[in-house]
């Protein structure tokens, strides 16, 4: 029996300390690729399908910043884009970077990693799963966001990011209706013009719509014009971004 216990003991032994054939490996941990055109450095990409958390995820893969667009480190340049290092910042209750040129956004949003959103991904972002008319609901609500009113309570600009807490979409975007018009990518990217889409402090009902946008010249520096970044899926923005670098990227779908 002494005999057959030293058997058994050593074949437990023998099975615990050995890797099954069929084992998994580990998963290989790899490095985000940057958006196409871009020079931003590499970053380590965050886990399959989440976002960075100063963005909200998009139904159809990738991100959108949750707040419209403030200024980091770095010059605006000119309206063309020449010179522009400034960093696009996604963060709450800071002055929205207003009077910029869709150059100058696009520009930002590359010098940080990321790109300036297109239509169809601004367009999803605002109406969400549901296809609201309003980042909110279909029905306008005076009120609710910084933008078209009968009287506008001595709003005459936009506000701090965020700062109308109910302005927000189910995914917690902000701001997507009012506050600022936003620049977006044109699905066609020879127009020479491009998109603002949002409406803003001073717009109508119909430009606070998500559906609605109207054409601007790329290098219009408006009053009431500002933007916000979005990442394609699989990409990360740049870690530890300073003043910029990045060249515009090619259109986002």
């Amino acid at each position: 029996m002494h005999a057959l216990g030293r058997l058994v003991l050593g074949l437990v032994l023998a099975l615990a300390s050995c890797r099954c054939e069929g084992a998994p490996p580990e998963p290989a941990r790899g490095r985000a690729t940057a958006p196409a055109g871009s020079t931003a450095a590499t970053a380590t990409s965050s886990p399959e399908g989440s976002c960075p958390p100063d963005m909200a995820p998009l139904g159809g893969g990738g991100c959108i910043d949750r707040y419209e667009a403030s200024a980091g480190t770095g010059e605006l340049g000119d309206a063309e884009g020449k010179g522009t290092t400034v960093v696009a910042v996604s963060a709450a209750r800071r002055p929205p970077l207003s009077a910029v040129s869709w150059h100058q956004a696009a520009k930002a949003c590359a010098n940080t990693g990321k790109e300036l959103c297109g239509d169809r991904a601004w367009i999803a972002a605002c109406q969400g799963a549901g296809g609201w008319e309003y980042p909110y609901g279909n029905s306008f609500e005076p009120g609710r966001c910084n933008d078209w009113r009968t009287s506008h309570e001595g709003r005459d600009g936009p506000l701090p990011t965020g700062s109308m807490s109910r302005c927000v979409t189910p995914a917690g975007v902000f701001d997507l209706s009012g506050n600022l018009g936003e620049w977006t990518y044109p699905v066609k990217a020879e127009r020479e013009d491009a998109s603002v889409r949002g409406g803003s402090y001073n717009h109508t009902i119909v430009d606070s719509s998500c559906r609605h946008g109207y054409g601007r010249p790329r290098t219009a520096q408006d009053a009431s014009a500002g933007f916000r970044c979005c990442l394609r899926a699989g990409t990360a923005p740049r870690a530890g971004a300073s003043a910029g670098g990045g060249s515009v990227p090619e259109p986002p779908p």
